[in-house]
């Protein structure tokens, strides 16, 4: 940044590891008596749709991306689950914003797995408390992207592009002014050593610092945990 002092935007991004899928031949499959538990592992991946999940498009008119590039007509897909809930101002106030990984899309995160593991009733992100947004990225899945035919010449777009348009569906679109506070009081980023190959993608270290960032630990030689805590985002009940 070319600023002394850094202004800091944080999004929270929910990384998911999925290890041990297994994928089997039907074959193999009909002759193996633990193919129901490999089915079960291969479901990891389903992208099925969720009956549960609502389906909508936001469109941008002449989105102009941060390097001066526009696009005519800019769409991105969202997803929502649950219902929004005001409070005694008439503003949604249990609105959750799940990101998905790069190279995936919403329809991930609506898996059968995911959707038992965190958003069925009594789980960490119930649907039946929370109003869910699954968005995809710029790029990624049902959204515009450079496939659908402009290809070289769709626009080059960077992280800032992705989270403007994110924040633009939750702000504009969704009408949603603040996400919901009982959650994360912690930031957490991971960013690199200057000599690291992915030291572009990673994040810079005296970049957070500058934002207030603090090294709590280290992953590896170069990979290093530093934490931006926000002791305003108390956990409190919905109003």
């Amino acid at each position: 940044m070319k600023s002394k002092r850094t202004r800091a935007v944080a999004s929270v991004f929910l990384w998911l590891l999925l290890s041990g899928t297994t994928l089997v031949s039907t074959r193999l499959a009909q002759s193996d008596p633990s193919s129901d538990a490999a089915a079960n592992r291969a479901a990891l991946w389903d992208q099925k749709a969720n009956p549960a999940a609502v389906q909508a498009d936001a469109w941008f008119d002449n989105y102009k991306f941060r390097n001066g590039e526009t696009l005519e007509r800019l769409k991105i897909r969202y997803a929502t689950l649950g219902t929004p809930h005001r409070n005694t101002r008439g503003d949604i106030d249990n609105a959750v914003l799940i990101l998905h990984w790069t190279g995936a899309d919403g329809r991930a995160l609506l898996s059968p797995t995911f959707t038992k593991a965190l958003f069925d009733p009594g789980r960490p992100l119930d649907a039946s408390r929370y109003y869910l947004i699954f968005p995809d990225s710029v790029g990624h899945g049902q959204s515009s992207k450079p496939s659908d035919g402009l290809r070289a010449k769709f626009p080059t777009y960077d992280y800032g592009d992705i989270v403007d348009l994110q924040h633009r569906v939750v702000t504009e679109t969704l009408g949603i002014k603040h996400a919901a506070r009982n959650g994360a009081t912690i930031v957490e980023a991971y960013p690199v050593d200057p000599d690291s190959p992915s030291y572009r993608f990673m994040g810079f270290v005296e970049t957070l610092s500058e934002a207030g960032f603090q090294k709590v630990g280290q992953v590896g030689q170069r990979r290093h945990v530093m934490r931006f805590p926000i002791p305003q985002l108390t956990r409190r009940s919905r109003s």
